[in-house]
């Protein structure tokens, strides 16, 4: 019987090559075609063809990528579906989420999403949405990179992040996407996160959609900060004196969300305040 080898015999990948396939694979995924060019790939990434070409070879024999049988453009592979799903149908986040955001939608008629933190990129990303019954809403990118800084959603998830990434995210924040505003100083940053930890929830007026009242609380698991589960409409709609009953409902829902998803006693100071 053919023994296994010895890890020291194991050829070593340099981490350079793992980084580039991983950012290759993410570009991939990303595109708003089904298949890109390798030398579009190559340009977006700051990778030489040759580069990009080798590291598509790599992932295409792995089957994480495919190329097209009637170009040289690549797409995803078998593998990357097969794992993919895989992973859905291990993730019940937002399945679970479901019933409270639509407890949210069915009360108050507007927009209301969950967010979670994507801490490899110091941003967050909605991955569920409920829509009111209004013909207008707001166009609201799902699954891509935003602001920790700007908007309840964000902010109420940068509130209960240690304090040096806190500061380092601040550091490369732009100017509100909405009104143009300068990110705030870190000692304006830091009253205003002790005053979301202090209340458990964030309210925003017009900082990462013009228009646009937010209000937001956030949701634990085992290990801190999850995400936020959040809602937003336009001033007319949300008006002050709603604000008490939008308050209270976002975050009793956030709140319940996250005994649902790991229990009561994750965040005990959280959940008997």
């Amino acid at each position: 019987m053919k023994q296994p080898k010895d890890t020291e015999d194991l050829p070593t990948i340099p981490t350079g090559s793992v980084a580039r396939s991983l950012r290759i694979l993410a570009a991939v995924t990303e595109a708003s075609e089904p298949s890109v060019q390798v030398s579009s790939l190559a340009r977006e990434l700051g990778l030489s063809n040759s580069t990009t070409h080798r590291m598509l070879r790599i992932l295409t024999e792995e089957g994480w990528i495919r190329q097209s049988c009637t170009d040289q453009s690549y797409g995803l592979g078998g593998t990357f579906y097969r794992l993919a799903a895989q992973a859905i149908e291990k993730m019940s986040l937002t399945d679970l989420a479901r019933p409270y955001i639509k407890s949210i939608v069915k009360e108050f008629d507007e927009t209301t999403l969950l967010s979670v933190y994507l801490p490899g990129e110091s941003s967050m990303t909605f991955v569920a949405r409920e829509d009111g019954t209004h013909p207008l809403q707001y166009r609201i990118s799902m699954n891509k990179p935003m602001s920790l800084v700007w908007g309840a959603s964000g902010r109420v998830i940068l509130a209960y992040l240690p304090e040096e990434t806190a500061k380092s995210i601040l550091t490369i924040e732009d100017s509100s996407p909405a009104s143009g505003n300068p990110p705030p100083t870190w000692e304006e940053l830091q009253i205003s996160l002790a005053e979301i930890r202090e209340n458990q929830y964030a309210l925003s007026y017009g900082e990462k959609l013009p228009g646009a009242r937010g209000v937001s609380a956030p949701v634990f698991d085992a290990n801190g900060i999850l995400g936020s589960l959040v809602i937003t409409g336009p001033y007319n709609r949300m008006t002050k004196n709603r604000e008490t009953d939008l308050i209270s409902m976002v975050t009793s829902a956030a709140k319940e969300l996250s005994k649902t998803l790991y229990g009561e006693n994750t965040r005990k100071e959280y959940f008997d305040a």
